[in-house]
């Protein structure tokens, strides 16, 4: 309803809208999901009003520990930036990380500064096993070609002292070694395992 009034009415804005001296982290794109050992992308975008010529930095931290920081100056009163780091895939499982920008005494509110953001880290990469009658520099040169790639887990041992289960292994290295006498052969042929043998001891007839 309306209503004629025979005096002049004035509208009042309420409130306080002078824009605050703060820092905002605004946005952070990032993998859900990494490889073990790989390096990822992180991109943060971050607010910062009213308070041109301040200097700052955004670190990203994981379990306490800085991982990655960059400077930042603040050049407008309302400006928007957005930093790129590269961080590194440490450990498999869920992990945590938290991003910060560096409080300034100027401001306001400090609670919107810091946010967590969590990362699948899984371990996709193949099992090898070599086993041998001893160190040999041929060993450790396979171990180094294979785990170039990042794709391969390679694990060496004296077959003379190796006694955990083969299942976990998806290729088995044999080298320099007897088959007849080697102990692991009847639970690689139990498990259908790949195997390669390179440079057998012997003479004995080989599989296959």
């Amino acid at each position: 309803a309306s209503a004629n009034f025979k005096f002049p009415v004035y509208t009042i804005a309420l409130g306080d809208t002078t824009l605050k001296k703060d820092a905002i982290l605004k946005k952070i794109n990032h993998n859900q999901v990494v490889y073990l050992n790989n390096k990822f992308p992180v991109e943060i975008t971050s607010q910062f009003v009213r308070l041109k010529g301040k200097e700052t930095t955004v670190s990203i931290y994981k379990d306490g520990v800085k991982k990655s920081e960059q400077n930042l100056k603040i050049n407008t009163d309302n400006q928007t930036q957005t930093l790129n780091f590269v961080l590194e895939s440490e450990k498999p499982g869920i992990q945590k990380y938290k991003v910060v920008i560096g409080t300034l005494s100027e401001e306001t509110n400090t609670e919107n500064n810091s946010f967590d953001f969590i990362v699948d880290v899984i371990d996709t990469r193949e099992k090898i096993l070599i086993l041998s009658e001893a160190p040999h520099p041929d060993v450790a040169a396979i171990k180094e070609s294979l785990e170039s790639s990042q794709t391969y887990e390679v694990e060496t041992s004296s077959a003379f002292d190796f006694n955990k289960p083969l299942k976990p292994y998806s290729l088995i290295i044999l080298h320099s070694l007897s088959i007849n006498n080697l102990s692991q052969w009847n639970e690689i042929n139990t498990n259908n395992q790949p195997y390669l043998i390179i440079n057998p001891k012997t003479n004995e007839n080989l599989p296959g």
